[in-house]
């Protein structure tokens, strides 16, 4: 199957209460993980890619990678942009055929926030592609207070005026490292999700899936999260088995073994998720 509408995907998942994964993939054996998972548990499912992976190949060359396994496989695979802060982030995706952006204004003021977004709105115009906002503050590591959070009238306001698909809103998430002190328990404000939902009748995107406690994750699903973004669980994954293989041997380890075995074990992490997120089986 050739990479499919996140569009589609989304309005799937929105209209029947579950959640599409979104994994931030850095090598080809992330990404594999990523789609090979997805394709035995035959679910929809979107590889992400952040500005940061410029420093070390092109996007073109990221999304060719995945268009080549998206190709062989039967289920939805999407592409998209995580945390592009610039339209140049953005511009450059799109012509590397990614069909997914985010634009993250959520550190400038709302009507800067609001300027950009509608701008990338404009460029994504007629191309099908998926356009996600930002709002509200959620720092690497640190707990959200209240005041960081958006109002719903404000996440309205910002889809009106901009015409975006989908907001990542600050809802008690946590960026960074999934398994530092700050992050092993996020609380999320599953209300405010319900709210901002309830207000909108739009699809949410939560950052900082990692660690969130399974029964958490799924009330934050019922109330309203149609997709959510995956790396630090992996990332752990993968070290944790690499350590292992490299801490039990004396001798040089050929790199593709220690590859395969933290790939099988990114597999298996995220077909954990894909269950929690209720997406096991709707492709």
């Amino acid at each position: 199957m050739a990479i499919y509408s996140i569009k589609e995907m989304i309005k799937d998942a929105h209209e029947k209460k579950y959640a599409v994964g979104a994994f931030v993939c850095v090598n080809l054996e992330m990404i594999q993980a990523v789609i090979e998972a997805a394709e035995e548990e035959n679910s929809p499912v979107i590889v992400q890619a952040h500005p940061e992976i410029r420093s070390k190949t092109t996007f073109e060359t990221f999304a060719n990678i995945v268009f080549n396994f998206a190709k062989y496989c039967k289920v939805p695979v999407g592409l998209s942009l995580d945390h592009g802060e610039t339209l140049e982030d953005v511009v450059d995706a799109i012509s590397a055929g990614f069909n997914g952006v985010m634009i993250d204004g959520a550190e400038h003021s709302f009507e800067k926030n609001v300027e950009m977004t509608r701008e990338v709105v404009k460029i994504a115009k007629g191309k099908n592609i998926f356009v996600e906002g930002s709002l509200g503050e959620m720092p690497h590591g640190v707990i959200q207070k209240e005041e960081d959070m958006p109002k719903p009238e404000e996440i309205k306001e910002l889809f009106e005026r901009t015409g975006i698909d989908i907001i990542a809103p600050a809802v008690g998430n946590i960026h960074g490292s999934a398994h530092g002190e700050v992050k092993k328990n996020p609380k999320l404000n599953i209300s405010l999700i319900k709210r901002i939902s309830d207000l909108t009748n739009k699809p949410i995107c939560l950052h900082g899936g990692s660690s969130i406690e399974e029964n958490q994750m799924k009330s934050a699903i019922e109330a309203g999260i149609s997709k959510v973004i995956i790396f630090s669980d992996v990332v752990k994954g993968i070290n944790d088995s690499i350590r292992k293989v490299l801490e039990n041997s004396d001798a040089g380890v050929n790199p593709l073994f220690y590859l395969q075995d933290s790939q099988n074990e990114a597999k298996k992490i995220i077909k954990k998720k894909l269950i929690t997120f209720g997406s096991v089986n709707k492709a």
